[in-house]
């Protein structure tokens, strides 16, 4: 079954529907006010002519109640009369006219005919046109107000209903209005409020940023004063990585294992250092450390770049990690005797306790 549509009418809606009666109302309230004022216009018209009318009718009076009046002056005002009969098409100023032409012969001919005698019909027709002038006169002036009347009617109306049927949009438009603005206020209190923010946090990371570099200094400067202390070391030393490759190897180690640093850095141990044993013993020991045992000290018999042999205390010691686990060995050697070939009898060094 088709759902069937509604017949609510939205706001919007009712308000356009009802601007578009108010505004057919209005042209229609003009129309019939100009339609008015034509009328009124057009008696105001008449009104001017009916009293130009009055006029000439009442000069042709005026002029035959003279005693003495030539034929020539009543021709010369019966042109005026004969002319608003043509216009007017009244039966009463025609055979009025008729009269004045009998009235003008009559006088031509020296008949005793008087005109003075058309005085009573010539006063009716007078006063028929000063009552008609009258009328046609109030006629205009009411069709004129009346047209004013009902125009400004139709503008008051329109007013009154524009505002009923506005007034409740436009109080929702500025509520809306007044939410839009406390938004507004409040998301500009927001943004001021994260910028604050955002501004203690690059403060923060400036700061941490300058503590960083103080601290990559700091670091750097006891790093190159370990590899000094480290480097000028009396007892020869050298570190280990878990791998067993030599990181470290300081002047004494060069000087008892007859190598320079350079070339036993990041090479295993077993490469640089030869034992008289091939290394059985030194494995055990370092075996020991990377354990995380420390154990005392060995005794090893290295074989020299010259040929020669040399005893040694070897010392093998586990350096620990952040998370406990061994990372290295350090090795400190101790020479026990003084170099000597395989023939020869084995002196202690004068460094041995």
């Amino acid at each position: 079954m088709a759902r069937g549509t509604s017949n609510i009418e939205t706001p919007g809606a009712q308000i356009s529907k009802l601007v578009k009666s108010i505004n057919f109302v209005t042209l229609v309230s003009l129309g019939a006010c100009l339609v008015l004022m034509l009328l009124g216009f057009k008696s105001m018209d008449t009104a001017k002519l009916v009293r130009q009318s009055l006029i000439d009718l009442t000069r042709l009076e005026r002029v035959l109640s003279e005693p003495i009046v030539t034929p020539g002056q009543i021709a010369t005002e019966a042109r005026y009369v004969k002319e608003l009969a043509l216009e007017s098409n009244s039966t009463n100023l025609v055979n009025f006219t008729g009269l004045l032409d009998e009235a003008i012969k009559a006088k031509e001919w020296g008949l005793k005919s008087s005109p003075a005698a058309l005085l009573p019909l010539l006063g009716r027709e007078v006063a028929l046109y000063r009552e008609k002038s009258i009328v046609t006169e109030s006629w205009g002036h009411f069709f004129l107000g009346l047209g004013f009347i009902i125009i400004a009617i139709a503008g008051l109306l329109k007013a009154f209903f524009l505002s009923a049927a506005m007034g409740p949009r436009v109080r929702d438009l500025d509520e809306r209005l007044f939410d839009t603005m406390a938004f507004a206020q409040a998301a500009d209190e927001k943004a001021t409020e994260l910028q604050v923010q955002l501004n203690e946090r690059r403060l923060a990371h400036l700061s941490a940023t300058i503590e960083l570099a103080d601290m990559r200094r700091v670091i750097q400067a006891n790093h190159r004063r370990f590899e000094v202390i480290f480097w000028r070391l009396p007892i020869a030393c050298f570190s280990l990585n878990e791998s067993g490759r030599v990181m470290e190897w300081n002047f004494a180690a060069e000087t008892l294992i007859g190598k320079p640093a350079q070339q036993v850095i990041d090479r295993e141990v077993w490469e640089v250092v030869a034992t008289e044993d091939g290394g059985r013993t030194l494995k055990d020991h370092l075996y020991q450390a990377f354990v995380g045992a420390e154990s005392e000290a060995a005794t090893i018999t290295l074989l020299l770049p010259n040929n020669q042999q040399m005893q040694v205390a070897w010392r093998a010691m586990p350096i620990f990690g952040e998370t406990g686990a061994v990372v290295g060995v350090i090795n400190n050697l101790e020479p026990l005797s003084k170099p000597y070939f395989a023939s020869q009898p084995v002196e202690p060094s004068p460094h041995a306790a």
